[in-house]
């Protein structure tokens, strides 16, 4: 492609952008709505708007900025504190869900560790540190580190379980809290 060509693509995208902050800050869609993107977007110092190639890329492995409107494991339970008490059974003793979820980049990803610690006997411990420390580990590697003489299909069979059960979770929630909802509306009238 022609350098102006590239040069009047990258205009436009940067227009685009910043006529529309929501795409800015989302990434442009990528990352699921809840995920951070991989990147993050500067803000233009005197609208908050995206600049023209303001996007970074973190080094393979390192973990990327929290974008502002990412949902985090842990911020994921504070806007659904009933979630809680669907994963204490999986908790190890003595850590909250809270501590549990820090450090991980959504509610399935924390879920999912936490099923395949269980199901597999790994210790939640060193799976949370593979996955969420300097090596950014998948769940998929990280019991593949950890648990070498498992068969890949065993693993992948593990990790493909915990994250049925991480979305059978939040659906069962999610029902759960619509249900309270619509209670408290015909309460209310």
């Amino acid at each position: 492609m022609d350098s102006s060509i590239r040069s009047i693509w990258l205009g436009v995208l940067a227009l685009a952008l910043a006529a529309n902050p929501v795409l800015a800050q989302r990434g442009m869609g990528r990352g699921g709505g809840h995920q951070p993107s991989g990147g993050t977007v500067a803000r233009g110092p005197a609208h908050g708007r995206a600049q023209a190639g303001s996007e970074a890329r973190p080094a393979r492995g390192a973990q990327a900025p929290e974008a502002p409107h990412s949902m985090t494991a842990v911020s994921h339970l504070e806007r659904h504190p009933e979630l809680a008490g669907r994963v204490a059974p999986l908790l190890p003793p003595g850590l909250t869900a809270e501590e549990a979820a820090a450090g991980f980049r959504n509610w399935g990803q924390f879920v999912a560790a936490l099923q395949v610690s269980k199901n597999l006997g790994i210790p939640f411990a060193d799976l949370k540190s593979l996955m969420t420390g300097p090596e950014n580990l998948s769940l998929g590697k990280a019991v593949r580190q950890l648990r070498p003489e498992l068969p890949g299909e065993q693993v992948r069979s593990a990790v493909r379980e915990a994250e049925r059960e991480a979305k059978r979770l939040e659906r069962e929630a999610r029902k759960e809290q619509r249900h309270r909802a619509a209670g408290a509306g015909r309460s209310e009238s």
